[in-house]
């Protein structure tokens, strides 16, 4: 018994699958909007047939959105913390999933602090993401992580955008594998992850439904987190089981390219044979 027609014409089952959904809008001239955000946000919702769930409907493999640095809102949200930023692009946020329990949580964000300083750097404050836990799934909920964004800034040293951007990629690697490979809890290592920690973008992601992203990140209801372009993705996992950190988009880039796994390996074995 077959799933699938035969081969036919252009059509071949062998290319039969199952695929994630990634989009992508712009504002041509560059002008931030809330409105583009929206309208990403609807793009990705109109894509959660391309996603996939779990045994229960509100339980998702995983969506998200990445979006230019949001400047407006979170000057707002500094002053509101007390704290006050630097020019755009001489400050970075870090979107971090951070392990439930607090002195893990603690340890872990004492370990960032440590690795920002000993870059040269200065942690400007923290902040905790709104967000509405009505709009999670059962399974997802019970590994969520709590998600708080650093605030990072150049210091008093001066140095240009490139070397900035390189001590941020240091940050993250360097943090990463101190909380791997050191001596923490081990819902530490299972659960720390640094979406990403940049002087240009931000990323909202989770183990959600596509519909569920724009009502669980309250941020992104905001009128002032505006944006001149957005990446979205709705994930349908196929080689790797759901998680928070393995929502797309990653640090650059969303694909769809998973289901390409076993008859890539297959095409490079044959590609071994002798003649």
């Amino acid at each position: 018994m077959t799933l699938y027609p035969p081969a036919q014409g252009l059509y071949d089952p062998r290319y039969e699958h199952d695929a994630c959904g990634v989009g992508f809008i712009c504002q041509m001239k560059g002008i931030p909007s809330h409105q583009l955000v929206s309208d990403a946000l609807m793009m990705l919702e109109n894509m959660n047939h391309r996603g996939a769930c779990g045994c229960e409907e509100n339980s998702g493999d995983g969506a998200g959105l990445l979006v230019k640095m949001p400047d407006k809102f979170f000057r707002k949200e500094a002053r509101r913390l007390g704290f006050n930023l630097p020019r755009l692009g001489e400050y970075a946020v870090g979107m971090v999933f951070l392990p439930q329990e607090r002195s893990a949580r603690l340890k872990c964000e004492r370990t960032v602090e440590r690795v920002v300083r000993d870059n040269n750097m200065v942690v400007l404050g923290w902040r905790d993401v709104p967000v509405d836990h009505n709009h999670v799934g059962p399974t997802p909920k019970k590994v969520e992580p709590v998600i708080r964004q650093v605030f990072v800034g150049m210091a008093e040293t001066f140095y240009i955008k490139s070397d900035f951007d390189r001590r941020l990629y240091l940050v993250r690697q360097r943090t990463e594998n101190i909380i791997e490979f050191g001596d923490f809890p081990q819902q530490a290592r299972e659960m720390f992850y640094i979406n990403a920690i940049s002087a240009n973008r931000i990323i909202y992601k989770g183990m959600l439904t596509a519909t569920q992203l724009r009502y669980y990140y309250k941020d992104l209801q905001d009128p002032d987190f505006e944006s001149s372009l957005a990446m979205v993705h709705s994930r349908f996992s196929t080689n790797t089981f759901p998680a928070w950190p393995l929502a797309h988009p990653f640090r650059y880039v969303a694909h769809n390219g998973e289901i390409n796994t076993l008859r890539g390996n297959r095409n490079w074995m044959r590609a071994r044979y002798g003649s």
